[in-house]
């Protein structure tokens, strides 16, 4: 059995608490960019330190970061604000079923609109690891919904 969700954020904020991580934008974050030049804003889901979050804002665009490690999220949060970038930083496993509200509320608070980019460079683990996810949201799609149950 793997670790629990407790043990996962343990090792992460010691990770990202150690700053002994990369600082440059990955190779996927210029790709995203690149391919998605008329985005207003990106969702960087799983965004670490925060490397490709920042990368997107000195190019303008809007950014909420989302992360499980508070240490990152708190850090991402620190140089935003020192930097004077609009990059909204939320700590939240991927999987908290409240995301989705939290995602929304910071998007309305930031006045996020236009198209938008759903960015996971690197996520998960094991066989349900996924390397480099990019949906474009269009502009009459950025309203988020919660699933209906069925």
């Amino acid at each position: 059995m793997g670790k629990s969700q407790e043990e996962r954020g343990e090792y992460w904020n010691s990770y990202y608490s150690s700053k002994a991580v990369p600082d440059i934008p990955s190779q996927f974050a210029a790709f995203a960019l690149s391919e998605c030049r008329d985005a207003a804003y990106f969702l960087d889901v799983g965004c670490g330190n925060g490397r490709d979050s920042f990368f997107f804002a000195r190019r303008g665009m809007a950014v909420v970061s989302v992360d499980g490690s508070t240490a990152a999220i708190d850090d991402i949060a620190d140089r935003a604000k020192t930097a004077q970038l609009p990059i909204t930083a939320l700590s939240s496993a991927c999987d908290n079923p409240t995301l989705i509200d939290k995602v929304a509320a910071a998007m309305a608070a930031s006045k996020m609109s236009g198209v938008g980019v759903i960015y996971a460079r690197d996520y998960g683990n094991g066989a349900s690891r996924v390397s480099g996810f990019l949906c474009r949201v269009p502009k009459a799609k950025r309203r988020f919904k919660r699933p209906q149950a069925v």
